[in-house]
């Protein structure tokens, strides 16, 4: 029945099984569970599947049914059901990094000190263990950030002639130079990394890297960075090529360029010619129907051969990704699996009634190749800057972005440089508050591109003035609102999401502004 109708099995199964035996119940039980539980695609998430294997508990777990469970378990905030999932699995299972995180997450809900404890230690220990998604969620969940700086090992001299002596390298190389094959080519570099990386021979690793890096190869840098042991290099792990266009793009439709190049980085490697078994293309593997929307949404003509030119898959990429992000609440979590799966899937799980942390819906997601894309993208963008936790709904992107880089310029620029200059002429200015003018991106250029979406969703940051923030003996107190257009409206709320705050700052100073 559950195979045909699991909303109907879900609601009999303890009728039928009332008069059973204790074992039979829970296997029943586990067998019903473990089919809804691997068809949520299908069934959607379902209160009831966890029930079932609650009910089911005591009947040895398979490893692929402990983590059904304990998946379920996390979707719905069950932390009790969780634990018993985790302390279920094996002994090899359960050390794995996203199980002992989430061993955490659910004692750290106990009232007791001694789990509270443990799930600490257990933060600890991954916090220390790498940069991965769960080192970083753990590091979050201490209240650290992460903020090392950037690797930049760099191979020696000797470690580059040892280089233009390997053998297999040279190969790859060779290859590369008479444009053979890529599949030919990536085999032998792969080979090559492969030996370099059983010899633990980081420097011919650097400089394999180095040198594939120098002559836009970037993937095989990529390839070859990752494999180090001790020594790192992060400009060769996380390249950032196209910066000009990468940037700009970014910037016009509203979205953080870490994004864009952490998606990049995981659909392409920066291959400009890659395409996939689906037909996606170019740096951003973008599909020649998604292609279309977006020339037509810009107002342009499609051209099925601008995917493979490196500008324009990046501009069409990069406004598909902020199209995505207004349709699912401006939350990028939500916006990078639909990039993935597709946007109505990712409206699809999310939940139906309150709102869950954004590593419970990570983790939740049905597809396995979505949830651990959504991972490696979020990573990625963590190691440029970005907080991995947050509830649905979020600060945009945009916001984080804009409040960190004008934090970062008024303490290199006001604090440094005009402080000192005016401060001391006018002992009722305490500081200055910079004035970044926001206009349409476009718009103010072209005015007949006014009402495209690119005009309207995109805006240009132009830093116009100074502003000096007076001390208290100064009244710059006001009952009136901020007269704004609702353009200008709708860049402050995304800029400034809490409406309280909004008004709050503005009748603290709009007196003197």
């Amino acid at each position: 029945m559950a195979n045909s109708d699991l909303s109907n099995a879900l609601a009999n199964i303890q009728r039928v099984t009332q008069d059973m035996r204790a074992p039979v119940q829970k296997y029943l039980n586990r067998t019903v569970g473990y089919i809804g539980g691997t068809t949520v695609m299908k069934n959607g998430f379902n209160r009831e599947v966890l029930n079932a294997f609650d009910q089911s508990f005591g009947y040895p777990f398979t490893p692929e049914e402990a983590e059904i469970y304990a998946r379920q378990a996390i979707r719905f905030g069950a932390w009790e059901p969780i634990i018993r999932a985790i302390n279920a699995m094996s002994v090899t299972q359960k050390q794995e990094d996203r199980w002992q995180y989430w061993l955490a997450r659910g004692s750290e809900q106990r009232s007791d000190a001694s789990s509270k404890q443990t799930a600490q230690q257990i933060y600890r220990q991954l916090a220390q263990a790498g940069d991965d998604y769960h080192n970083l969620l753990a590091k979050d969940r201490l209240g650290e950030r992460y903020n090392h700086q950037p690797y930049d090992e760099q191979p020696t001299a000797q470690e580059i002639q040892r280089l233009n002596q390997n053998i297999h390298f040279r190969r790859a190389f060779a290859l590369r130079d008479i444009d053979a094959p890529a599949s030919y080519i990536n085999r032998e570099w792969n080979w090559a990394v492969r030996q370099a990386y059983l010899q633990k021979d980081d420097g011919v690793l650097l400089a394999a890297a180095k040198r594939a890096s120098d002559i836009g190869w970037y993937d095989r840098a990529i390839y070859a960075a990752d494999r180090t042991i001790t020594r790192h290099n992060d400009s060769y792990r996380f390249s950032t090529p196209h910066r000009s266009n990468v940037t700009s793009h970014s910037y016009n439709v509203g979205i953080d360029p870490a994004w864009a190049y952490g998606l990049m980085r995981q659909e392409s490697r920066f291959v400009t010619s890659a395409r996939s078994h689906v037909g996606a293309g170019g740096l951003m593997q973008i599909m020649p129907n998604t292609a279309k929307l977006v020339a037509r949404q810009m107002g342009e003509t499609y051209n099925p051969a601008a995917l493979s030119e490196m500008n324009t898959n990046i501009r069409y990429g990069t406004y598909y990704l902020s199209m995505i992000q207004s349709q699912l609440s401006g939350n990028a979590v939500l916006a990078t699996a639909g990039y993935n799966a597709g946007p109505n899937r990712a409206r699809r799980w999310q939940p139906d009634v309150q709102p869950i942390a954004a590593d419970q819906y990570t983790e939740t997601i049905p597809l396995l190749e979505t949830r651990d894309y959504v991972k490696h993208v979020m990573t990625l963008i963590e190691l440029k800057r970005m907080n991995l936790l947050f509830l649905i709904k979020p600060m945009t992107l945009l916001a984080r972005y804009l409040i960190k880089a004008v934090q970062a310029m008024i303490c290199a620029v006001v604090y440094s440089f005009v402080m000192p200059l005016y401060a001391a002429e006018n002992p009722d200015i305490v500081g200055y508050v910079m004035h970044v003018q926001m206009t349409p991106a476009v718009c103010a250029l072209d005015a007949s591109k006014q009402k495209q979406r690119k005009c309207l969703e995109g805006y240009s940051l132009t830093i116009s003035s100074l502003l000096p923030e007076l001390s208290k003996s100064v009244d710059c107190t006001t009952s009136s609102s901020a007269k704004l257009s609702p353009l200008q409206a709708k860049v402050v709320a995304r800029v400034m999401p809490d409406e309280n705050a909004r008004v709050q700052l503005w009748q603290n100073v709009g007196g003197c502004v």
